[in-house]
């Protein structure tokens, strides 16, 4: 699917990487830096990027939106870019408030830092998944309901946040993974209300993992012991940035099938990253845990054993002092 959306975008004059990237600024933000491209492409920032963003601007496929400090943020608004998406209705067209484009940002920020992970990219493959993947009722999943202006059926929309989702694993029932981006608030309210809302899908699901995405560590803490007393007695924190236990098994799901030579989803991204990760999981103690974790059958469990509802903090590097001191929610 997401192939098809790139070779679409191809077809009107964008290399394959160019299409790709445009494809995920779309779907996740509707908005990005050049830094972005550049971190896509993993190269240092110069001609490519520049060359990029005035085809895209000449094309009228974004339009340049001016910050403070002189700074650029390009916003994918134009109808033909999403039609090519098979995404027409897509919100992230519409312009949005200083803020919301500071989450968007931060959001594709995450997208790009895992991007060798399967995102559930647009609302009809959330539902799809949670509802035939995963068996989950419909009325569990978080949704809005939007009353028509004059006459009509109101309609339903789901995950309207569009924060990043994505599963991790090949066995029947895979872990989730459930992005919660904190754009600056200043008050953990949003947070609350993330949880209320995607609390019956949580209980659905059984195993997931939410992550804490922000800048700095200000209110991960205070969101860590909310997310525990919610599911205290399931819970696990997980203190670390990016959790070595959870890396390492989602490398032994690769392994196991790279031994198989089910080659299967590892496009030339996904080799590199298990080659990586073969050498950063690499000894006698790696190939021992490997081995009983083979040999655990379904449950792929490890270590201490499988933890129903995870939470952790992903912190991202970079500067978005662009947005000033914004706090409010937008």
């Amino acid at each position: 699917m997401f192939e098809d959306a790139v070779k679409n975008l191809s077809r009107v004059g964008y290399t394959h990487d160019e299409a790709a990237f445009l494809c995920l600024a779309a779907i996740h933000s509707g908005y990005f830096v050049r830094r972005q491209f550049s971190d896509f492409l993993r190269q240092p920032r110069g001609g490519t990027a520049a060359r990029f963003i005035e085809k895209l601007v000449a094309n009228g496929h974004a339009q340049v939106v001016h910050f403070r400090l002189n700074r650029l943020i390009y916003h994918i608004r134009t109808l033909k870019v999403y039609a090519r998406l098979d995404q027409a209705d897509n919100r992230n067209r519409r312009e949005k408030a200083p803020l919301t484009i500071k989450r968007k940002l931060l959001c594709l920020d995450f997208v790009l830092a895992h991007r060798a992970e399967r995102f559930l990219r647009s609302e009809a493959e959330k539902v799809a998944y949670f509802t035939e993947s995963r068996g989950i009722p419909i009325e569990n999943l978080p949704v809005r309901r939007y009353e028509p202006r004059r006459f009509g059926e109101a309609t339903l929309r789901y995950f309207v946040d569009k924060l990043p989702v994505y599963v991790s694993g090949d066995t029947a029932a895979p872990v989730v993974y459930f992005a919660y981006v904190d754009e600056g608030a200043e008050s953990l309210g949003g947070f609350e209300t993330f949880l209320n809302q995607y609390h019956s899908l949580f209980a659905g699901l059984g195993t997931f993992e939410v992550v804490y995405v922000a800048t700095d560590s200000l209110w991960a803490q205070k969101a860590q012991r909310i997310f525990s007393r919610r599911y205290a007695g399931e819970a696990a924190v997980r203190e670390d940035v990016d959790s070595e236990q959870a890396r390492m098994l989602r490398f032994f799901e690769m392994r196991r099938k790279w031994d198989a030579r089910d080659f299967a989803g590892f496009s030339t991204e996904k080799v590199i990253q298990y080659r990586e990760e073969k050498q950063r999981f690499a000894g006698a103690e790696f190939d021992a845990l490997y081995s009983r974790w083979v040999s655990g059958g379904e449950s792929r469990e490890c270590g201490e054993g499988h933890t129903a509802a995870a939470f952790r903090t992903f912190l991202l590097p970079h500067d978005y002092e662009l947005f000033g001191s914004l706090r409010h929610a937008s």
